[in-house]
């Protein structure tokens, strides 16, 4: 028998599962605790929210000053209140966006243009 390289191991594939990014472990947490259908464009969504907590002054002050267990004093009292205030944000935009016939007609062909590859892609 020739054993050809690359073919060993019986075609079993990898011994692990592969593992998830932060993200994706978020995403398979509440999906798993909400019972919902989260996908990967929900990451989006957490990614966004995650950045603007690491951005607010306060928590990066609380992060820089304490170990992460005292850190959650911190953030625990602050995270809901920057989820709010960054969905606000995102509400306002979404208004700007839809304001104006001109400004929804931009938006609309840029978002199809990007659609129509990313549909056809199966992205």
């Amino acid at each position: 028998d020739v054993i050809l390289p690359g073919f060993t191991g019986g075609g079993r594939g990898p011994s692990s599962a592969p593992e998830l990014s932060p993200l994706e472990a978020v995403i398979a947490e509440l999906n798993e605790r909400l019972g919902g259908t989260l996908t990967d464009a929900d990451k989006v969504w957490v990614q966004q929210t995650f950045e603007f907590a690491a951005e607010d002054a306060h928590i990066q002050q609380a992060a820089a000053a304490n170990t992460e267990e005292n850190f959650a004093f911190v953030f625990d009292k602050k995270f809901e209140g920057l989820v709010l205030d960054r969905h606000d944000q995102n509400a306002d935009l979404i208004g700007r966006v839809f304001k104006d016939a001109e400004t929804t007609e931009f938006f609309t062909a840029l978002a199809r243009k990007i659609v129509y590859v990313l549909a056809q892609t199966g992205s």
